[in-house]
This record gives structure tokens, sequence and C-alpha cells, in this order.
């Protein structure tokens, strides 16, 4: 079937369910056969753009009604009044209810209603089916802005207290790197409604079999000014304290606190597991052993050097498996205040230093 106008770009364009009777035409068009549990009637607007090519451009016409005519007065007196008709100035609700129950069927959720509260325009629409992991909740979120959007999933994160969740934003345009890292670090994913469930001739919404969910992962915050030319070798972190490390490479130093480098826990405030995780290989003469290491913590390792690739602005693997070690390509070390001979090979290692903070569920 052929898809239709973007119902979910008008949506995050509109930031409301209320529009124009004109500005849903083209959707009246298409879902003929539904429109009428889609959208219902509200009253007639009192104001519209007025488009004239003498006003400016956030010029409203006033709108009058006196029996049968209906006018749209300019404020600015720069043409006359252009009567109108009904349909030109009738508002129309389109129902989320229903929306969200044909939206959910799509997406093969058990449907489920509600507003999110102290976000504007975002709703569960439902909860997927307990398979092999613990049921999420899905939430639409039909926000116009980037720090609309990142309200919003903070209070659903407020709302589900840690519990896994997606987010279905209209289209990828505020799919930023900030949501996502922020996605990231509570346990959230997003899905594209504009990619995963297009609106069709029928009035439903037919999910993509072709379109995958967004990557999400976290994100270095600030980017090193690497200089041209260099490479792993070359560069070196040095930990000044717990929450410090220099970074310096062909004669370029700077120092840079763990926040700075998006590995600050939203919640807590504390260290992500990325930073305890650079700390090890400080603290291991940048070496760690694989086999030990749990499947999540090795996730975690992966996520650390898309960061460092990011912040450093370097394209090969800073901290590569070698015949079965994770060893940094570049020079790292503890700040000064650590025992360095404890971790020298032939010592037991002290498994808390990156094991135990790897247990924290708003990591994993």
């Amino acid at each position: 079937m052929t898809e239709q106008p973007c119902l979910w770009e008008h949506l995050q364009r509109q930031g409301s369910f209320v529009a124009l009777r004109k500005d849903w035409r083209s959707f009246f068009n298409c879902l003929s056969k539904v429109s009428k549990t889609y959208f219902s009637p509200m009253n007639l607007a009192t104001s519209m753009k007025c488009g004239h090519r003498r006003c400016v451009e956030k010029c409203e016409l006033q709108i009058y009604e006196s029996g049968l005519e209906i006018l749209g007065v300019c404020p600015q007196r720069m043409h006359s009044p252009i009567p109108l008709v009904r349909d030109d100035v009738m508002l129309y609700r389109l129902n989320p209810e229903v929306l969200h129950e044909h939206l959910a069927a799509a997406l093969g959720l058990n449907p489920a209603h509600g507003k999110i509260n102290g976000a504007q325009h975002s709703y569960c629409i439902g909860r997927s089916a307990p398979l092999r992991e613990t049921p999420r909740f899905y939430y639409a979120i039909y926000a116009t802005t980037v720090g609309k959007v990142k309200s919003a999933i903070k209070e659903i994160v407020a709302e589900d207290m840690g519990k896994k969740f997606v987010v279905l934003l209209p289209t990828v345009t505020f799919l930023t790197v900030e949501v996502k890292s922020l996605l990231a670090k509570a346990n959230g994913e997003a899905q594209i409604l504009s990619e995963v469930a297009p609106l069709q001739l029928d009035g439903t919404f037919t999910p993509s079999i072709n379109v995958k969910e967004p990557k999400i992962e976290y994100h270095a915050a600030m980017r090193f000014p690497t200089p041209a030319n260099c490479a792993w070798k070359d560069v070196t972190i040095a930990f000044q304290n717990d929450d410090e490390i220099l970074v310096s490479a062909l004669g370029v130093k700077q120092k840079y606190r763990f926040s700075e480098l998006g590995m600050q826990n939203d919640k807590s405030m504390g260290h992500t597991v990325q930073w305890t995780l650079l700390t090890s290989f400080a603290e291991k003469d940048g070496e760690i052993q694989i086999a030990p290491l749990p499947k999540t913590i090795q996730k975690q390792k992966q996520i650390l050097s898309k960061m460092l690739k990011e912040f450093m602005g370097l394209n090969d693997e800073p901290i590569p498996s070698v015949r079965g070690v994770y060893r940094c390509k570049f020079r790292i070390r503890p700040h000064t205040n650590f025992d360095h001979k404890a971790s020298r090979p032939g010592m037991t290692p002290a498994k808390e230093t990156y094991y135990s903070a790897f247990h924290d569920e708003d990591e994993q």
C-alpha cells in the first residue's frame, strides 16, 4: 500500500492533537472510513495564519462569525476581510485513545492508556507481552523540542523507577546524541514511529519489517583537541584522583572530570560503569583478563571503547582483545595514592575493584 502523509511528523510539528480541519485534511482524505473515530469536531477557531503577501510572517487573521457569514479580518488592515467557510476554521481534535489503541495493536502491545504526569503530550500506550524478558511499557512522546523530549523521559524514569521502557518518537529529528545518552543511562530504548508504524491507506499503522531499532549507547560529552596524525600509542590517560584524569597527546594536555566525559550517573550523580572500568584498566597496567568477566561487563567495555573513540576523534579500536586479554593501546596510569604493587601479575586481583561496581542496575 502507498504510504500517506506522515501523521507522526504532523503531530511533532504541531505539538498538539488539536488543529484546523484544513491542517488535518490530508489525513481525513486517506482515513475516510475511520476518520469519525480518529477525529472529533470541537468549535470554530478564533484566529488562523493570515499568509497574505503584504503581511508580516506571524500575522493571524481574527475570525468573526455573524449569522451565516464568517470573515477573517487582518489586524494590520493590510487587505480586505476574507470570506471563509466552516470547513476552513473548524478545529478538530485527534482522539489519542483511539489512535493509541490502533498503534498498540500494530506494535503487538497490550493497550494501556494514560498521560505522563509532568510531561506535556506524552502518553503510555501499551505494555509488551511477557515472553522471554520482563514486559516493558511503551510511551509516545509528541514533543516539539529536544528539551521537552528529555523532560518527558525523566518523568517516565521517575514513574517506572528503574524498569526498562521504550519511548516512541514521531520522527528521528529529536533522537539526538543527548537523548540517546539519557535513554541509555535510564534503561530506555527508542523507536521512530514514522519508520516502525507508517500510516496506511486503510487507516492502520503497519509496522515495517526492515526497520532496526536505533542503537542506544553512551556518548562522550566533550572532545579532546587531538593533534593531526595522532594515534592511540601517542595518548596517555593519567588519573589525578578518583574523579579526574589528565589526557595528553603529542604535546597537548587537558584535565577532565568524569562528568565531562559523559560518565556521570544522572540518578546517583556518581561514576558510571565506564569510569569504573577505565579506573580498573589504570590499576591493572592497561590489561584485564577477559575470561572471568561476565558478558554484561564485556558489553560495558564495548561502550567504553566507543566513548573513547568519540572523545579522541580516532577511528580504530582503543582496547582490542589480544589473546584473551583486553589491552589498552594507549598508556594509562592510576593516581599516585593507588598501591600499584598490589595489582602486579602474580598477585591476587582485588575482584571488587572491577566487579562490585558493575552490578548497578541503572547501568545494565
